[in-house]
């Protein structure tokens, strides 16, 4: 050994903050405050590949297996998958302040962070081997999964797309004056005959404020109802499907409330309330409607048949941005722009209890089939599966680089599905897979890590290294 050097290796246009060598000893990985990760054969000095970092990477860490890259940027890890260069990487929020160290087991699974917040984290890095991520082409705000659960209600800006989950494709767009979807802005009603949109200008009080129903099947607009003084925030349909109960928001802080008959496209029922709405649910029985309101900091238990206010529930300083029936009806549940979902007593409007553990503005809130569980989304992308019995986060995923506006189950509630600002849709199986899913999945994402020269020799493993 002479510790002379024995190549240079060019191509970063300023520091460089990480190396390492990958497990095979003949590629190296470099992260750079140019902004990009590259990839490096050892024995050349050639670039083999080089990809974007989205910020200046600090501290970064390889897994043993050589699979997984992880750096820091302030309060976020950076997770990138290197058998798939380019796919996007993934965020993992959850310290406040900056992270100061990190390490990976040695098995790869598990990432350790500490940083100035005093707190130690666990990361599952393999917890997103059960997702399934599409770029759809649009950043998507509302989603809505027909009852049968082949097909999605895609929406954002002014489109609508029909998907086919199964082929991964959209059937069709659906059109008309759709103006801007929002969150919660789509719905499929529970019979699987109609798709509504909630639309509008945000800006203006315009005829475009409206409330298009679809026929499912074929596309056709069934009904173009229009009622609303400023843009339709969001929508739901009753139990029987017969009736659409849509809310509006407007600059000015205000809105209504809005109950039609789908049937005849005609508008039976405006409910007492100047405030805008921003989320809303049905009962099981279609008695009662829940809203959320985000500039009047209030969230209203209804009667339909009246039109009238049963119950306000609040929190103090709070803004909510979506609300749910929970189980048996017997409780609500509103998501707040601090992070927070809470749960109240809807007879008794007691606060059951408080659901804690995301770092941003939740926008969307969702029970499951069988009530057992809740999920949620939010402003930092990430998606949260929680136990409604107990209140404890169960499972999470960052898969989004931009925040996620709406996550729904499907209907049997194996899956999981959101979308966000950032064009992808992520497929989220929480329920145990079937058997030939399985076996797909395995046959998709197998992977077994180069064997060593000496591995190669122990085991007889051809070829051998010269």
């Amino acid at each position: 050994a002479t510790g002379d050097p024995l190549r240079t290796f060019r191509g970063h246009s300023s520091d460089i903050n990480g190396l390492a060598f990958l497990p095979d000893g003949q590629q190296i990985l470099s992260a750079s405050s140019d902004l990009t990760l590259r990839l490096w054969d050892a024995a050349t000095g050639a670039e083999l590949q080089k990809r974007e970092s989205g910020d200046r990477p600090d501290g970064m860490v390889l897994s043993p297996d050589g699979r997984t890259v992880l750096h820091r940027v302030v309060h976020i890890l950076y997770a990138w998958d290197l058998k798939q260069w380019n796919t996007p990487h993934r965020k993992l929020f959850g310290h406040v302040g900056n992270i100061r160290d990190l390490t990976i087991s040695a098995d790869g699974r598990l990432a350790l962070s500490t940083g100035d917040d005093g707190v130690v984290r666990i990361w599952n890095l393999h917890g997103a081997d059960n997702l399934q991520q599409t770029n759809i082409g649009f950043p998507a705000t509302a989603i809505a999964i027909a009852p049968d659960g082949n097909t999605l209600a895609l929406g954002g800006g002014d489109v609508v797309v029909m998907w086919d989950l199964a082929r991964g494709e959209p059937i069709r767009d659906l059109t008309g004056s759709i103006g801007f979807v929002t969150p919660s802005g789509i719905a499929f009603s529970p019979d699987g005959r109609w798709v509504a949109a909630a639309s509008g200008d945000y800006n203006h009080q315009t005829e475009a404020a409206s409330l298009l129903v679809w026929e499912a099947a074929t596309g056709e607009i069934y009904c173009d109802m229009h009622g609303h003084a400023r843009r339709v925030r969001t929508v739901t349909f009753s139990p029987d499907s017969r009736y659409a109960l849509s809310g509006s928001q407007g600059v000015d802080n205000t809105g209504d409330l809005l109950l039609w008959d789908v049937s005849n496209c005609s508008l039976v029922s405006r409910f007492e309330t100047g405030q805008d709405t921003t989320g809303i649910d049905f009962s099981a029985d279609g008695r009662y409607a829940f809203t959320s309101s985000a500039f009047s900091e209030n969230a209203t238990l209804w009667d339909v048949a009246t039109g009238q206010p049963v119950r306000v529930f609040s929190l103090s300083g709070e803004v909510f941005l979506d609300a749910a029936f929970g189980p048996g009806d017997e409780s609500v549940l509103a998501a707040t722009v601090s992070g927070v979902i809470v749960q109240w007593d809807r007879e008794t409007g007691e606060e059951i209890r408080r659901f804690v553990g995301h770092d941003g503005g939740v926008w969307s809130v969702a029970l499951s089939p069988n009530e057992q569980r809740l999920v949620s989304s939010d402003d930092t992308g990430a998606v949260i599966l929680w136990d409604l019995a107990t209140g404890a986060e169960l499972l999470r995923h960052n898969a989004h680089n931009a925040l996620s506006l709406q996550a729904a189950f499907s209907p049997d509630g194996q899956t999981v599905y959101s979308v966000s600002v950032d064009k992808t849709l992520v497929a989220w199986q929480i329920g145990d897979p079937s058997l030939p899913a399985l076996l797909s999945w395995i046959e998709a994402n197998r992977y077994v890590r180069e064997l060593t020269c000496d591995e190669r020799a122990q085991y007889g493993m051809a070829p051998l290294c010269k």
